[in-house]
């Protein structure tokens, strides 16, 4: 007598977990109806520099530009759709030369602690949206500007003094020096 082994058969997924999923990547980068954002001025392209090195608010500020009102897609990358992490990290990319971890979680273990008084360009911020920690993530010009993927607005340049993203930051990191 021979056994016979057969491939189990792919089990569907149940309707509820892709909803589950899709509710789950929508809270890593939650925020408001934000304030509306003007394009930023022109500036010169940076000088070339290392990639660890610190970087002038017009070199972000030019890739900012670029990206201004993409629109918010969950794990987006690109400019066609970006959620939060992804933006910081393309942003990275593309500006320092670096590559950051995926998930806003995840960038908020890279560099080291900053104070929200000493912010430069290219400080990565975080905040708690959600109730449940980190779940939000932008970058720095410096002074009090901020640029982040909204879910309701995309792209867009807002402010640490707004009452929304002052009351939920939760630090921030430098990962250039």
């Amino acid at each position: 007598m021979s056994l016979r082994i057969r491939p189990l058969a792919s089990p569907r997924p149940l309707p509820w977990i892709a909803g589950l999923l899709t509710l789950l990547s929508l809270m890593a980068c939650q925020s408001p109806q934000p304030t509306a954002s003007k394009p930023l001025p022109a500036t010169r392209a940076p000088a070339a520099s290392s990639p660890r090195r610190s970087l002038p608010a017009s070199a972000w500020e030019q890739e900012a530009n670029r990206w201004l009102g993409t629109p918010y897609v969950v794990g987006g990358m690109s400019r066609k759709g970006v959620d939060c992490s992804g933006f910081v990290a393309q942003m990275y990319r593309t500006v320092a030369g670096m590559e950051l971890p995926r998930t806003s979680r995840d960038q908020y273990r890279v560099g080291r602690p900053v104070s929200p008084d000493a912010l430069l360009p290219g400080d990565l911020l975080f905040f708690n949206t959600n109730g449940q920690g980190v779940s939000h993530a932008g970058i720095a010009f410096g002074g009090d500007r901020f640029v982040h993927a909204t879910t309701s607005r995309g792209v867009i340049v807002s402010s640490l003094k707004e009452r929304y993203y002052a009351s939920r930051l939760l630090g921030a990191r430098r990962v250039l020096h």
